[in-house]
């Protein structure tokens, strides 16, 4: 993997109470015997992606933050309490919210993955199985990270990274320069950006095990025109809200997007779409042995086994649990500046 250090971080065991929760969580009830909020099949995998906005610059309290997490995990549980749940921009902030509220999130039934990289735009992965490891994986220039979990899940192992590249702020057009690493030049990168994808690719393809399913999500800032896209792509890697069949991004009216609305109060509380680019994927990869493992056929886009978990957007619709949105006192209309993207993928062998 040529100059890339991999900082691995490896989780303890959970202790017998909260292995108890996870396991009661898991199979439907809370620890006093109640259903939690309609999990959905172990039989597939659902996950879903979403940039979460930090929000340190847009004022409001970190664009009414409160807000935006109750929205956000009202939209987990109607998508029915997927298994993974992957978030980038994770600033303390965040991350504080998160911990303080995740045990109301489906009833309890997460576990919450993350390490602190910069306190800015961290990652983290939620779970509702029982992950095995953790690991922060440093990209080129050292303030980018994918975040690297091994989740128990019972119809087989997955492996899953999330990662948030370069943008405009920090330099990810720069040309590579003098400190481009090997890899990078190898592969005829160009930018801080393009390396960082190929550093990701490189990673992913090292780390792949042959019967696991690897799910690949996050912020890439790049479309599905761009070297970066393309490279990853070229590696096999499977687009998943494409593969769905769903439409590709319509910047006139922000069908398919999932960025491009303002990071601002302004644009948080109007219901205008404010989306023009799709940056953001759950791309996947198949076991290449897939005895005993999931099979990661992905669900054609609209829900067709109408079990309330799909393939394609996710929080593109402005706050659809509010009679109304707008401006304090009223209901947040977006959980974030992005949309998110989720998959629904079987495991029939």
């Amino acid at each position: 993997m040529g100059s890339i250090a991999i900082v691995a971080i490896e989780r303890r065991r959970l202790s017998i109470v909260a292995t108890l929760l996870l396991t009661l969580a898991t199979f439907g009830c809370t620890a006093s015997g109640s259903p939690t909020n309609d999990l959905g099949s172990d039989d597939d995998v659902t996950i879903v992606n979403l940039n979460v906005l930090h929000g340190l610059f847009c004022g409001g309290e970190a664009c009414r933050l409160t807000d935006r997490i109750s929205l956000l995990f009202g939209l987990l549980e109607q998508a029915k309490c997927p298994d993974v749940v992957t978030l980038q921009e994770v600033s303390s902030a965040v991350e504080t919210e998160l911990q303080q509220r995740v045990a109301s999130l489906c009833d309890g039934a997460y576990q919450l993955g993350f390490e602190k990289v910069n306190g800015l735009d961290d990652a983290v992965i939620l779970s509702r199985y029982a992950q095995l490891t953790l690991q922060a994986l440093p990209l080129f220039g050292g303030f980018r990270h994918a975040l690297r979990a091994e989740i128990d899940h019972p119809a087989g192992p997955l492996l899953i990274f999330t990662t948030h590249l370069a943008s405009g702020s920090d330099g990810a057009n720069d040309p590579c320069g003098d400190q481009c690493p090997s890899e990078c030049t190898a592969a005829g990168a160009k930018t801080k950006r393009q390396c960082q994808a190929v550093q990701l690719g490189e990673l992913v393809s090292a780390d792949r095990a042959p019967d696991a399913l690897t799910l690949i999500t996050g912020d890439f800032n790049a479309s599905p025109t761009d070297p970066e896209y393309l490279g990853l792509k070229a590696l096999g890697w499977i687009d998943t809200y494409a593969e769905a069949g769903n439409p590709e991004c319509n910047a006139s009216g922000g069908e398919g997007c999932t960025s491009g609305r303002e990071s601002d109060l302004t644009a948080l509380e109007s219901t205008d779409s404010g989306l023009v680019e799709r940056i953001d994927f759950v791309f996947s990869l198949p076991p290449t042995n897939s005895q005993g493992s999931c099979a990661g056929t992905i669900e054609a886009a609209g829900d067709p086994d109408d079990d309330g978990q799909r393939t394609g957007p996710f929080a593109h619709q402005p706050n659809p649990l509010a009679a109304s949105c707008g401006p304090t006192p009223e209901a947040i209309c977006w959980p974030s500046d992005h949309s998110g993207v989720q998959a629904d993928l079987g495991c029939a062998k």
